[in-house]
């Protein structure tokens, strides 16, 4: 390509029925005829299917052997032609030959499983042994632990510690990077990778000075049902039959589990879906099918209801497929507890306090009868026993009516009472078991002072973290508002500076990641004195936020989390960070100096 040649690109197409394709005009991995080259420092390639980009690169990009661009890429296992577009990324002058090939050594496919780099060793100052995976986007673990890798072969590390860098093979942007901090003490990294279909790139090496070894695995991360929001597998799509996706998830027993395509009592982010034709098979990690519907849910969509033998922790697949006779289909399925009803107990008569908790049976004292029990099991930690919703984020509504009391017993033995010290003037108990033994506590649900005519439901849960911002940024967890009932608190600590509470990603620096669904507002309490700030909907985002300097005084405060005024529905996620500091205008007065670190 020439200036003022009239020519702007030249296209070169080739068929192929599927599988890992190199497109490079690097001459070192190429073994045809002719010789693969790139002049004038200026190429760029671009792959397309149709009007549809795929994959582009351009020279200096680091992917290819050798400073010429290059595209690596999976196709599907379907026989069609695509395009190849060589063009000058800037001005008007490039040229080069392009080679089209099967790559020699493909990226290894982990969207179905997961699967092992090549063990590695390694010396400090050497250049990082690298590891290429494949993956169309979702929640990936690329660690050096064995937990929750249900492959064949065993990741491990040893010599001194080694480093995990994750980046994108075809433009080299990093993802993530990671030292020993996974719960081995090996590395660990977990990422979302975006819902795109391309090659990534694990660049593993010695973090200290001396020799590093070991073994790398990259595989779908596990949902964890037990969350109080539950979890959510990564879209599937299969296409002429081909795409069917696994998913894995663990739950330990705490409850029932519901894993649907349909949106209706799912709590957290993102939304399950279906289309015309799904299926959904459960299975043991042995193969075994526990379960499986193609379209019994509320919304058409297939649901499966799941009780987990015990209270021991399991793993288990989800496959996700079509029905048979039919070639297309796809969608997102969620993992969750299911949410609570009056029937919605264990069959040894227990709750478990542990996580979002749940609620006893409602009890209705008339007369003088109607006293109940509620026993609850825990494995040791704080807990809150109440008849007020503000703190409580499981599934269900605390309320009391009349003047109600709870009690709590252990083997008989009284431990503590309350009439009315929660913060809606409903009993709460707030009680540490310093025993880490798995055991059971009863709650007595009476009236005051033998009164004859009181009622409520009580929930019983372990309660949030006190979320430490001058360590680190955190999200308050996830709130649900219906119908106007109620706002949610999160406690935070600090001593003291600019504190960044917002629904807004753009002003949060932390891990997850901050939403608002419906007009929200939040207010900044200091308990005891009152409240200190209020928004909504101020955010850059649109979702509420507040930055407010706290005094220097290490403190705890609270967040409440609650509807806008004439808004009876919302829900999200709140972060609370330390405010970074403005930019350094380094035009002004010679610069200035960052705040010191270490």
């Amino acid at each position: 390509i020439t200036s003022g040649g009239g020519v702007t690109s030249y296209t070169c197409e080739f068929d192929t029925c599927g599988g890992s394709v190199t497109i490079t005009q690097c001459a070192e991995d190429y073994t045809g005829t002719g010789t693969p080259s790139c002049v004038l420092g200026n190429n760029q390639l671009q792959l397309y299917d149709g009007v549809t980009l795929l994959s582009s690169a351009v020279e200096g990009d680091g992917v290819g052997p050798c400073d010429c661009p290059t595209i690596v890429y999976t196709l599907p296992d379907t026989c069609k032609t695509y395009e190849v577009v060589q063009s000058c990324e800037f001005g008007e002058e490039c040229g080069g030959v392009t080679a089209v090939f099967e790559t020699v050594d493909p990226p290894m496919e982990v969207d179905f499983g997961g699967g092992l780099c090549e063990p590695f060793t390694s010396d400090s100052g050497q250049a990082g042994v690298t590891c290429q995976f494949w993956s169309c986007g979702g929640d990936m673990t690329i660690t050096q632990c064995p937990a929750d890798y249900t492959g064949a072969g065993t990741p491990i590390c040893s010599g001194v510690p080694s480093s995990l860098m994750l980046s994108v093979l075809n433009s080299g942007q990093e993802l993530a990077v990671n030292m020993h901090s996974g719960p081995c003490g090996c590395s660990q990294i977990k990422d979302n990778l975006p819902d795109v279909c391309q090659a990534y790139v694990v660049t593993q090496e010695c973090a200290e000075v001396g020799q590093c070894a070991g073994t790398t695995a990259v595989f779908p991360s596990v949902v964890d049902a037990d969350l109080s929001t539950g979890g959510i597998c990564t879209p599937f799509e299969v296409v002429d039959g081909v795409g069917e996706r696994f998913c894995e998830f663990k739950t330990c027993g705490f409850s029932p589990i519901t894993i649907s395509q349909c949106p209706d009592d799912y709590p957290g982010l993102n939304t399950p879906s279906c289309s015309t034709g799904n299926r959904l098979e459960l299975q043991s990690l042995a193969g075994d099918i526990l379960g499986q519907d193609s379209g019994n849910g509320t919304c058409g969509c297939p649901e499966i209801n799941f009780d987990a033998p015990d209270d021991d922790c399991y793993i288990y697949r989800i496959k996700q497929t079509c029905v048979e006779g039919v070639d297309d289909c796809g969608g997102r399925t969620a993992v969750f507890r299911t949410p609570r009803d009056d029937a919605y107990y264990y069959d040894d008569g227990y709750l478990s306090s542990d996580g979002s908790g749940g609620v006893c049976p409602p009890f209705a004292v008339a007369g003088g009868v109607g006293e109940q029990t509620c026993l609850f099991g825990s494995c040791g930690g704080p807990v809150i026993i109440s008849q007020c919703p503000q703190v409580y984020t499981g599934s269900g509504s605390p309320t009391c009516s009349g003047d109600t009391r709870l009690e709590l017993y252990f083997n008989g033995t009284f431990l503590l009472a309350d009439e009315n010290s929660g913060s809606c003037g409903c009993p709460e108990i707030q009680y540490t078991f310093n025993s880490s033994d798995c055991l059971m506590y009863e709650v007595r649900q009476v009236c005051v002072n033998g009164g004859t005519d009181c009622g409520g439901t009580t929930a019983v849960f372990s309660p949030p973290p006190v979320l430490d911002i001058d360590v680190r940024s955190g999200l308050c967890q996830y709130f649900l508002i219906s119908n106007g009932m109620w706002e949610r608190t999160c406690q935070f600590e600090s001593c003291g500076g600019s504190v960044t509470i917002t629904q807004c990603i753009q002003d949060y620096t932390g891990a997850g990641v901050p939403v608002c669904i419906g007009n929200t507002a939040l207010e900044l309490l200091l308990p005891g004195e009152g409240s200190l700030a209020t928004d909504e909907g101020g955010g850059v985002c649109g979702c509420s936020a507040i930055v407010y300097t706290l005094p220097n005084v290490c403190q705890t405060y609270e967040v409440v989390q609650s509807c806008a005024a004439g808004e009876p529905n919302c829900q999200g996620y709140t972060g609370v960070t330390l405010t970074p500091p403005p930019p350094i205008d380094a035009d002004v007065d010679g610069g200035a100096v960052c705040d010191p670190f270490e």
